[in-house]
């Protein structure tokens, strides 16, 4: 049985009008009303362009149309005809014998009844549908260069040009078709799927195609069967037996034709396979046949089909065919009288009126009429070879030049390359060097039709790659229903291990990089994010919250006042208070005595006080630091600290003027600042300065509490912004340290019940020494023990001055109370006065001596 119409240009067509091809007795068992379907779309197309002018003007087309049974055995055969009638005599190139014999062939099974004609002239093959189909075929053509476009064939073989020459189509490879599968997988955060294909070149390629693909993207793949075209059932029932056995497998990528998907599927409903979720080629995953199926079987499926769509003008054609208008195609009157047989009708009646009954239709909704997407581009591959003859005879709108020489066949191939014009599927559509077009699939979902309460397949979104490479999906998820009539938001999972939730990490098993265990991690570590393959350890002065799943800043560790230090530091200082206390009320019990009086009662008292501060300043320590604590105590060391020194500095100069009648401003009479009352404005004149370095250090510089890391413990230590300001406070302590250390050396001569002259340098040079060792010291102690540095070194610094300045008094007042006489003091008064008296004597003549001698 052919399809023949007689042309001008005759074009061949190789359509898969049954399938299920027995070899034993070479005939084809069930008619696919989508291959019929397929040959009215080319029939159409050649009928649509003889009918434009525009198009091969004055050139009719013919079509010399083939089934194919959807077998590449039987495909071979018919396309024998195809390449003898490339060689007939007509065409001016000798034939070889083995052509010759071969020229007035038998009938085939389909086509006993009909008598030996001459083969027609083929300029191209339209065709086939399935890769396995086509391989072959477009290997054997390509050696006589004859053009073959296929509508439907997606095997990345076919992209070979040292192999498949001739060979094109209006379809994109397998190769786009995985992407978008292995797309659409991580999209829905799928990594554990099944695959299942014919066991041929279309299949085991494809899935080869996706498994190096999905491999790059992270995705496993559990179960990867096969099965053989025919005889195939015991197969596939062991494939659905072990799928059975992959539960968490749920995605089922499959790559076969139509009648091979529905033996899987029905397969699947015996074994009760369900809540499972196929993706399918589009070789099979939109077809009609798919909505008989179970909901719980095939619900949910996604398809990754072609872009191609029926025009209304196509769907109006189909519409106005009956058994009479339409002989030029023979197996659509073989189908309907099939249908009919099945129903009981009377064929001869059904014949004689023509028309096709509603009840056999079901009013245009039979599989015939139903909208298949690859009609677009069976009907773009005729117009592919239409408008490459139109360039090649170089036709304009109303002639073409002359086909009476001999069809070049290379030259044609050139023109096809280079063809391009408005397609069904592509407004801009064109051949890439290797015969393919640009890919564009649409995205559709199986789902059960509300109204209906049957399942249809709703396009949900869609993926295209441009000329760089670069894939785009697009999905309207809330489109999706799922198994169940799920909702979108419901997504299976798929996936061979649960996630690890941070806290935990992944202990892949080797064979499968998609399957682990998960572990906690060891009580130290941290994982922060889930599916982590490792733990790892907190950062310094961070620690592992409850539930290992994130670092956090630890407690600072604070001075407990139960603690040995914070024991030690408030008993040292309470010791020290009692101690100055007790002076304190010594000094003013003995106030009228000439000791405290020497020592200027007054200035007695401020030193007092100051020492008192030093000694209030390492509680501060103790207590957690804030920035108002780290304040204060910047503020109160400072001014404890200058009250001490100024409070030395005015006592010093005060004792050297009395002596010796200069002061520090070496006027030689006596300064005012003699008096108390100058006295007390040049002590608060000093500690004003250190007071306002004070204040523009809290404002400029920021004194503030800041965390300090050193061996994973924490602190809480006092710091500045730049440190600019404490420099500057320190610097001032230092120049008021160094002038106490001078004048106390230029006076430790002095009286010492008058002026402590030897206690006051005594005292000036140990508290240059701690001055001068506490700050360096305290810098590069860390954590704790700086706490420890500053607290004793404070109270040390106060402790030199008690005991090298006021143990000496409190010794003679309690101990020698006739070192606190007046008489005794007189005379020390007066030894010292002849003594320098006498020593100023000698240097005079000594100088009188040294002038006589010179002159």
């Amino acid at each position: 049985m052919i399809a023949n119409v007689d042309g001008d240009i005759v074009l061949g067509g190789l359509f898969a009008a049954h399938f299920e091809f027995n070899p034993l007795d070479r005939k084809c068992a069930h008619t696919s009303e989508r291959g019929v379907k397929h040959i009215q779309a080319m029939i159409y197309a050649i009928q649509q362009i003889n009918a434009n002018r525009r198009i091969l003007p004055n050139i009719k087309l013919g079509y010399y149309i083939r089934d194919s049974c959807n077998s590449p055995n039987y495909a071979l055969e018919e396309a024998l005809d195809f390449i003898i009638s490339t060689y007939n005599t007509n065409n001016g190139v000798q034939r070889s014998p083995l052509l010759s014999n071969l020229c007035y062939r038998q009938p085939t099974s389909f086509d006993r009844s009909t008598v030996q004609f001459q083969l027609p002239n083929i300029a191209g093959i339209v065709g086939g549908r399935a890769s396995r189909v086509s391989i072959p075929v477009a290997s054997l053509v390509s050696n006589f260069d004859i053009a073959m476009i296929s509508y439907a064939s997606t095997s990345r073989l076919l992209s070979d040009k040292s192999q498949f020459g001739s060979f094109f189509r209006t379809v994109p490879s397998d190769e786009y078709q995985a992407a978008a599968m292995v797309d659409i997988i991580k999209y829905f955060n799928w990594t554990y799927v099944a695959t299942v294909a014919t066991d041929d070149s279309y299949g085991r390629l494809a899935i080869s195609t996706f498994k190096n693909i999905s491999n790059h993207a992270g995705i496993c793949i559990a179960v990867e069967e096969y099965f053989p075209i025919l005889n195939n059932q015991q197969k596939i029932t062991t494939i659905i037996r072990r799928l059975r056995q992959y539960p968490y497998a749920v995605v089922i990528v499959m790559y076969c034709a139509i009648y091979e998907a529905t033996l899987v599927l029905k397969e699947a409903e015996r074994q009760n396979l369900t809540n499972r979720i196929f993706i399918g080629s589009e070789a099979w995953s939109d077809s009609p046949n798919i909505i008989d199926f179970r909901q719980d079987v095939v619900g949910g499926m996604l398809s990754v089909v072609l872009t191609g769509s029926e025009t209304e003008s196509f769907r109006n054609y189909l519409n106005q065919l009956d058994l009479c208008n339409n002989l030029a195609n023979p197996w659509f009157k073989q189908m309907w009288i099939s249908k009919a047989k099945q129903l009981d009708y009377d064929i001869d009646s059904l014949l004689a009126n023509c028309s096709i009954p509603d009840d056999l239709s079901r009013s245009k909704s039979d599989r015939f009429y139903d909208s298949s997407t690859i009609t677009a581009y069976v009907i773009d591959a005729v117009y592919s070879f239409a408008y490459a003859l139109h360039d090649m005879f170089h036709c304009n709108d109303h002639s073409c030049q002359s086909i009476e020489h001999r069809f070049d066949r290379e030259q044609f191939l050139s023109y096809i390359h280079n063809v391009s014009f408005p397609a069904l599927t592509n407004p801009d559509f064109s051949f890439n060097s290797n015969g393919d077009v640009i890919p564009r699939y649409i995205i559709k979902n199986l789902q059960k039709d509300q109204q209906s309460d049957r399942l249809k397949f709703v396009p949900i979104g869609q993926w295209t790659e441009d000329g760089d490479g670069y894939n785009r999906l697009n999905i309207n998820e809330t489109l999706i229903r799922w198994q169940s009539d799920n909702k979108w938001s419901e997504i299976p999972i798929s996936r061979c291990s649960q996630d690890c939730y941070p806290g935990t990490y992944r202990k892949i098993n080797r064979q499968q990089p998609c399957c682990w265990k998960c572990l906690p991690c060891e009580i130290d570590q941290i994982s922060n994010q889930t599916n982590a393959d490792n733990c790892f350890h907190c950062p310094l002065g961070t620690g592992v919250n409850r539930k290992q799943s994130a670092c956090v800043n630890k407690l600072p560790e604070l001075i407990e006042i139960t603690g040995p230090l914070g024991i030690s530091i408030t008993v040292t200082m309470l010791v020290f208070l009692i101690i100055v206390a007790s002076i304190w009320l010594l000094f003013i019990k003995h106030r009228h005595s000439p000791i405290v009086k020497a020592s200027n009662y007054l200035l007695s008292h401020i030193l007092l006080f100051g020492i008192t501060m030093c000694f209030f300043i390492p509680p501060l320590f103790i207590v957690k630091p804030t920035d108002t604590i780290c304040n204060i105590i910047f503020i109160t060391f400072c001014l404890s600290v200058c009250i001490i020194l100024a409070t030395l500095l005015a006592k010093t100069n005060q004792i050297k003027q009395i002596f010796f009648r200069r002061s520090i401003t070496k006027v030689k009479k006596q300064s005012g600042l003699v008096r108390n009352s100058r006295q007390i404005l040049f002590i608060i004149g000093l500690i004003s300065i250190e007071a306002l370095i004070c204040g523009m250090t809290i404002i400029q510089d920021k004194i503030h509490a800041r965390r300090i890391v050193f061996n994973s413990h924490v602190y809480l230590l006092c710091d500045s912004k730049t440190h600019i300001g404490l420099a500057i406070a320190f610097g001032y302590i230092a120049i008021l340290m160094i002038t106490i250390s001078y004048l106390a050396f230029k006076t430790r001569n002095l009286p010492e019940n008058f002026c402590e002259a030897r206690y006051l340098c005594f005292t000036a040079l140990v508290l240059t020494c701690i001055l001068a060792s506490l700050v360096p010291t305290y810098i590069i102690t860390p954590g704790h023990y700086r706490i420890g540095v500053a607290s004793f070194g404070i109270m040390s610094f106060a402790i030199s001055v008690l005991i090298a300045f006021y143990m000496p008094k409190v010794y003679n007042i309690l101990r020698k109370p006739e070192m606190n006489s007046r008489r005794k003091t007189m005379q020390n008064i007066t030894n010292f006065t002849f003594s320098t008296t006498n020593a100023t004597n000698d240097k005079q003549e000594k100088t009188t001596t040294v002038d006589r001698e010179i002159f």
